[in-house]
């Protein structure tokens, strides 16, 4: 019973977050008079990169933008290898359609090869040249990926180093790529340099801050945003890091108009709404499995209670029921002995000596002899729950997992798993202690 509770509370789970991502997703693109945002962001390997990519996420909310969803509802995909990384980018660009404006945000580990850019998954490591298409994906592909779908404008955002590690023996060199029509690409960094972190604050990368910073403020189109941030990152840096982008967008494309921000206010405001919806229903079948437990568990306790008062209760007692108790007695042993050598006549003369039909109290005290082999069995194996202790302990340790998965970014929802590991611990305490 329990095991179907849990399974029910778990399809429920995911379900609410389908809903979650389902109307994200439609608020994204139905607002009228505007082009639908859609963005793709992160955060791969190092702290200051997922940081980075969290910072990222609510800005571009807040102007508008859906942020395609992981599979467990958060905003920012985190330590993808190279696979995971193609993956989530064909599934990003099945969602543009010619009235898109796409943007793709990658923070992480890259270099620069041979004129091209690349990014690696979190399973590259010390790798040499000869496995960067294994390990490693590059920014034609993304490019690539993207245009195929002839949104009506593509923006790619790269943190990352775009230097020539140890390993990579061909060395990089500065080159302007060929893009394809509509289409902007920015990177944090020169080749041959480093995407540092913000001096101000030390666990987000100096570029993706202070793009954000002069985002939310800027209602200039977007090259002129990044010429801003390009003098806002050099001065940071003294000089050490220099942002480097190029364009091929022939209209004039501003992030955060008055209505943009207005979109994206109500889009998060939705998304609060669900998400509280969400944890309601959570909580509330949480609650009836709980009192669905604690009732079973009563109903085991009374059970027990009642096969030990029965075995203990007093009784009056007479020379008279002495006879008869002896009586039957010989009346049972009588009736095993006739159906032994399947004498009738036995068998009818100790149940007269019973005092009962021979079929009727054969049956019963069959049902007595089952109902005692079931009490002892259940009392050897610490009761019919017995079996549901390891449960408990499982379903505590995935809340707890959960509670992980969640932190900083959903304070409510990381609440209430830690709230259902804390339950289940109780309940695996009280189980085992029976």
């Amino acid at each position: 019973m329990f095991a179907r509770l849990c399974f029910v509370f778990a399809v429920a789970f995911l379900a609410s977050i389908s809903l979650y991502a389902a109307a994200d997703t439609a608020t994204g693109t139905t607002a009228v008079g505007r082009e639908s945002r859609v963005a793709l962001v992160i955060g791969n390997g190092a702290y200051t990169a997922i940081q980075s990519a969290q910072t990222i996420q609510m800005a571009l909310e807040q102007v508008g933008f859906v942020v395609i969803p992981t599979w467990y509802g958060g905003g920012v995909h985190q330590d993808l290898t190279a696979d995971d990384l193609r993956a989530v980018l064909q599934a990003f660009a099945e969602k543009l359609t010619p009235d898109t404006v796409a943007l793709f945000y990658f923070a992480g580990e890259g270099a620069v090869v041979a004129g091209e850019d690349y990014m690696f998954g979190v399973d590259a490591g010390s790798r040499g040249a000869e496995d960067l298409a294994r390990y490693a994906v590059s920014l034609t592909q993304v490019i690539g990926t993207v245009a195929e779908r002839k949104a009506r404008a593509n923006i790619f955002l790269l943190d990352t180093d775009r230097n020539n590690p140890d390993g990579l023996k061909r060395i990089g060199y500065e080159a302007r790529m060929m893009l394809p029509p509509a289409t902007l690409v920015a990177a944090a960094t020169a080749v041959g340099g480093l995407a540092g972190a913000d001096p101000e604050q030390p666990d987000k990368r100096l570029f993706s801050n202070h793009l954000v910073k002069l985002l939310g403020d800027s209602e200039q189109p977007i090259e002129q945003l990044l010429k801003q941030v390009t003098l806002s990152v050099q001065s940071a840096s003294r000089g050490a890091q220099e942002p480097r982008w190029a364009s091929t967008l022939k209209d004039s494309l501003v992030l955060a108009r008055p209505e943009d921000k207005a979109a994206g206010a109500a889009m998060i405001a939705a998304k609060e709404e669900v998400h509280k919806a969400k944890m309601k229903k959570m909580e509330e079948e949480f609650k009836e499995a709980q009192r669905q437990l604690e009732q079973q568990n009563s109903e085991r306790q009374l059970a027990r209670q009642r096969a030990e008062d029965n075995e203990s209760a007093p009784s009056s007692f007479s020379f008279g029921d002495f006879l008869r108790g002896i009586g039957k007695v010989v009346g049972a042993v009588g009736m095993a002995a006739g159906v032994r050598y399947n004498d009738p006549g036995m068998i009818q003369q100790g149940a007269a000596l019973i005092g009962g039909d021979a079929n009727e109290i054969a049956r019963t005290q069959a049902a007595q002899n089952a109902r005692q082999q079931a009490a002892r069995q259940a009392q050897n194996s610490g009761g019919a729950g017995g079996r549901d202790c390891a449960q408990f302990a499982r379903n505590r340790d995935i809340a707890r997992r959960n509670a992980a998965v969640a932190g900083s970014s959903f304070t409510s929802e990381r609440d209430m798993q830690l709230r259902v590991a804390q339950a289940n611990e109780n309940a695996y305490q009280a189980c085992i202690s029976q």
